[in-house]
């Protein structure tokens, strides 16, 4: 069982991870367009999974 603050330290690590994948400003914000889309297609990935993993 996941304890909030694993879940909350997991959860930055995602978000910096993303902002790698895809690019982002300093706030871990999309700049462009195509920083926006690959933003929603790694959140869509993600609740995906979590759907999976909370069924």
């Amino acid at each position: 069982m996941y304890k909030a603050a694993d879940l909350k330290k997991e959860q930055i690590q995602w978000i910096k991870q993303r902002s790698k994948d895809c690019g982002a400003d300093a706030t871990h914000q999309p700049r462009s367009q195509a920083e926006k889309a690959c933003f929603i297609q790694q959140n869509d990935t993600r609740e995906q999974a979590w759907f999976l993993w909370t069924d």
